[in-house]
């Protein structure tokens, strides 16, 4: 879901229980977010929140959302928005590319090993690695696997073991 760049808020329980809602573009637009706007989004992922200062967090809009959840943010914000209430939950809060946009993992598999390269080191402490087989119109998640703590073989690579892969190059 991207939020239309008219938008300055986001209200009361906006979103609450939507457990369909897998990633979000916050505009920069948005200066505030109330009250469990998140509330119960289980299935939230990524979240994109492109205003450089970190918007206003009320009573907790984030109430249920894992803490997991990648959250993307400007490039020199990652320090604010990891000290912002309601912002500083988020274990992977990842700077965005020199443009503005969610920078590009690769996946490598082999011997049932999977390598993620990131395009510069980045603070990760959790991974999900979901696998998919795309259908025209419509993709079916293959795959899950989630990793704490991944060990790294590089300061841009996270590696982990794999089943069921075929061997090749993810993107």
């Amino acid at each position: 879901v991207q939020i239309p760049n008219s938008v300055t808020s986001i209200g009361l329980m906006s979103f609450e229980s939507c457990t369909n809602l897998k990633s979000i573009v916050i505009p920069a637009s948005v200066d505030t977010i109330y009250g469990m706007a998140f509330l119960r989004c289980t299935e939230l992922n990524v979240i994109a929140s492109l205003n450089p200062e970190p918007p206003i967090c009320e009573f907790d809009p984030f109430y249920e959302v894992s803490t997991s959840c990648v959250l993307y943010v400007p490039k020199g914000s990652v320090n604010d928005y990891s000290n912002a209430y309601g912002w500083s939950k988020f274990t992977n809060i990842i700077e965005l590319d020199e443009n503005g946009e969610i920078p590009e993992v690769e996946v490598a598999v082999g011997n049932g090993e999977a390598t993620i390269s990131f395009p510069k080191e980045e603070n990760i402490t959790e991974c999900k690695l979901l696998i998919w087989t795309t259908i025209p119109g419509s993709a079916v998640v293959k795959e899950a696997i989630w990793v704490e703590n991944p060990s790294r073989s590089s300061s841009s690579q996270i590696s982990m073991s794999v089943e069921g892969l075929d061997e090749g190059d993810y993107i």
